[in-house]
């Protein structure tokens, strides 16, 4: 290229090289950085030169929540400026490149050009993965040390601190206790009036459809009585306390209150139960609806609504209860407590996943006193009675030890574990229609109200599936959601037609399959092990599984550990790794017979 054109041409083609690599490395920066950033992580070449003012943090002196909110937001905004500049390099540096490029296009022949246009591509090429294999591995060094330093931040296995903010020791001690903990209440004429409202509401509601008015009245009225005895002596009862559990009761009053001033000063901290686990969760606000942002950003799934439509649902249910109470399905006292009354917008929020290595949330929709909820609970009881004749389901992981005690496996037979992934948002509309209307021969004598009906009630829940976050509303346009009563028994209808009709069209036998909800357990021989999997996701491409085999002759199922021995079944107890093993503290407000009732269980 020098003797053809000369050194000018050979310094253009360099400098066009070199700014490509360049390209590269900025590529991988930007992407690098908006990693850290969504993953709430500061990168070492940040912290590493905050030396000065992390000595701040280091000391022992009584501003020290100020120097870790301080710090921690400093860092951020650092890190928020060095993604702008990055992106600003970028686009001056894209800008350089187009005008080297008609320098070099201008100087040489078109062929040579392309020649040119595939070495320096080639170049880009190599340069940005080699750079960016080795922002892969700093960013998982980062994460690890992030997750060793949240979960060794507490000496307790039932809190996982994903931020760097110190609990104090009498916050620590009150996030340790169950989630349902009971504090004992010590101005007891304060809760009796909700008390009293809540028990007359409750007696309204009984159902008495073989009494006469004058017998209502007289079996309501003896609740009552019943009920003032029960209410006084709660009232006067006294508890004498031992002296110890009066020192420890006003130490749980202090600390709680201590916790409930750190956390109100520090607004920027979220404290959430786990996913699973039964453990306490901190995070920071920012990292928290980053994700569930994220989420809802999903077009597919999620749709943006322009406007609150909880009153159009409310009135659609209403109505969709007068033609249920008219066409006499169910009585007018029923259809009175169906109607949904002063409902509420159903709230959807996010369960962080302890066992993820990075911040990754699982959605649950609050659907209580929203217009949909007492529909789509009574839609559950009219379903029930047809799931707990399928042949695959069990109850529990009592029933399945019950079962598996009579199971004895056939040679080259193996266990493994089916696994949908996100169930419920993947059960489409069309798909449970669909089951029904090939079902119906086979479940119409266990569903007291007719097709048409059960059609309407299933698309009315799919329909007014919405919710609210953060003051916008969203349609959920795929699927039901983990939080409606209805989703439970309509996803068990799902998959056990998709068993069903997947069994069908196996090439071999399973010698046993039992199912819970999306959790599926089964012998298969040992030879199609690599084969099972692609045929159960080849039937819908929604509905997809995961596949887990067995391992040293032992699998797990629900919470149980079962061991092959020989042709039978040993179940033992099992204990997932991120599980608390945390129960009801015995300290609790709560009867002594449900201590030990929660103990045992």
């Amino acid at each position: 290229m020098r003797i053809a054109h000369g050194d000018e041409v050979v310094r253009s083609v360099k400098e066009w090289s070199n700014s490509i690599i360049k390209l590269a490395s900025l590529h991988n920066r930007k992407i690098f950085l908006l990693k850290c950033r969504t993953n709430n992580i500061i990168p070492k070449h940040i912290s590493n030169n905050m030396k000065c003012i992390l000595s701040l943090n280091i000391e022992d002196h009584p501003f020290k929540k100020m120097s870790d909110r301080l710090i921690t937001g400093f860092q951020g905004s650092i890190l928020s400026l060095e993604i702008k500049v990055t992106l600003w390099k970028l686009e001056q540096q894209n800008k350089r490149i187009v005008d080297m490029e008609d320098k070099v296009k201008g100087l040489v022949s078109e062929q040579l050009f392309r020649r040119c246009v595939v070495m320096i591509n080639k170049r880009y090429e190599y340069n940005f993965n080699k750079i960016k294999n080795t922002n892969i591995k700093k960013f998982d060094i980062l994460i690890k040390q992030k997750i060793n330093r949240h979960t060794l931040s507490s000496k307790s296995k039932h809190i996982y601190n994903y931020t760097d903010v110190q609990l104090p020791t009498e916050v620590e001690m009150i996030l340790n206790l169950e989630p349902k903990f009971g504090i004992e209440i010590k101005e007891k004429w304060k809760v009796i009036p909700t008390v009293i409202k809540d028990l007359e509401f409750g007696i309204e509601a009984v159902q008495l459809d073989d009494c006469n008015d004058e017998g209502k009245d007289i079996v309501k009225n003896n609740l009552r009585s019943k009920a003032i005895n029960v209410i006084s002596n709660y009232y006067k009862k006294t508890k004498t306390k031992k002296k110890n559990d009066r020192l420890n009761h006003t130490v749980l009053i202090k600390n709680l209150y201590i916790t409930r001033k750190f956390l109100k000063e520090r607004p920027d901290l979220i404290v959430a139960r786990a996913d699973k686990g039964n453990t306490t969760v901190i995070m920071l606000k920012t990292e928290y609806d980053t994700e569930m942002r994220k989420m809802l950003n999903d077009k597919v799934t999620y749709k943006l609504l322009k406007k609150d439509p909880t009153n159009k649902w409310q009135k659609v249910a209403n109505s969709l209860v007068n033609k249920l109470v008219v066409a006499k399905i169910v009585e007018e006292q029923q259809g009175k407590h169906l109607k949904a009354k002063y409902t509420v917008a159903p709230r959807i929020y996010g369960l962080r996943k302890t066992h993820k290595e990075t911040c990754c949330l699982r959605p649950v929709v609050s659907c209580v006193n929203s217009p949909s909820y007492s529909l789509a609970r009574f839609l559950h009881e009219i379903l029930t009675p047809v799931i707990e004749k399928f042949q695959y389901n069990v109850k529990n992981s009592f029933d399945f030890v019950t079962f598996s005690r009579k199971v004895s496996l056939p040679k080259n037979y193996v266990l493994i574990s089916l696994d949908v992934v996100s169930l419920f948002t993947n059960v489409r509309r069309d798909l449970i229609l669909k089951v029904i209307e090939e079902t119906w021969d086979n479940m119409k004598h266990l569903v007291k109200i007719p097709k048409s009906v059960l059609v309407d009630l299933i698309t009315f829940c799919y329909d007014s599936s919405y919710f609210v976050y953060q003051g916008e509303f969203y349609a959920q346009t795929e699927g039901s959601s983990m939080g409606n009563p209805a989703s439970p028994v309509i996803a068990n209808i799902v998959m056990n037609y998709v068993i069903d009709q997947i069994l069908k069209i196996l090439p071999f036998e399973i010698h046993f399959l039992k199912l819970y909800v999306d959790d599926t357990i089964a012998a298969i021989p040992e030879s199609e092990v690599n084969n099972i999997l692609e045929l159960f996701n080849s039937f819908d491409n929604n509905i997809q599984f995961t596949m887990e085999v067995e391992k040293d002759d032992s699998l797990s199922f629900l919470d149980v550990l079962v061991k092959r021995s020989n042709d039978k079944l040993i179940t033992d107890w099992f204990v997932k790794p991120i599980s608390s093993g945390r129960l009801l503290n015995w300290n609790s407000n709560h009867p002594r017979s449900q201590k030990i009732g929660k103990g045992n269980d």
